[in-house]
C-alpha cells in the first residue's frame, strides 16, 4: 500500500483539480460565475487534503507499527476520514448534477453584460 498512496494517490490527485478546474475555466458555467461550481471546488480540494493529509498519514502510522513489531492501530482520523472522502465526493456528483444555489453576483454581473 505504501507505494499506491505515495505515488499514485498525489499522481492522481492533481491532475484531478487541475482538469477541474480547466473545465470550469473553459464552460459556460465559469469558476466563479455559480455557487454550485464553487462548492464541487472546495470539495474537490478538501478531498485531496483529507486523501493525501490524512489517509497518507495513517497509513504511514500503521506500517511504521508493523515495522517496529507493535500492534498496528491505524490513527483515530482514519475512519473518519475513509468515511468523509466518498461522502465528498459523492456531494460533489450530486452538486455537479443538480446544479443549486443559482449564480453568484460576478455570474450575475457578467450575465447581465450585452454579447456582442
Amino acid at each position: 500500500m505504501d507505494p499506491l498512496v505515495n505515488n499514485l494517490m498525489p499522481a492522481a490527485a492533481i491532475p484531478t483539480l487541475a482538469t477541474g478546474l480547466l473545465l470550469a475555466l473553459t464552460t459556460k458555467w465559469g469558476l466563479l460565475r455559480h455557487y454550485w461550481v464553487i462548492a464541487k471546488l472546495v470539495l474537490g480540494v478538501a478531498t485531496v487534503v483529507v486523501g493525501v493529509g490524512v489517509i497518507d498519514g495513517a497509513i504511514q502510522d500503521t506500517i511504521a507499527a508493523r515495522a517496529a513489531a507493535r500492534s498496528a492501530t491505524a490513527s483515530d482520523l482514519l475512519l473518519p476520514a475513509i468515511i468523509a472522502t466518498p461522502t465528498m465526493l459523492a456531494t460533489a456528483v450530486t452538486l455537479a448534477i443538480l446544479k443549486p444555489w443559482g449564480r453568484t453576483s460576478r455570474g450575475r454581473r457578467l450575465s447581465a453584460r450585452p454579447r456582442t
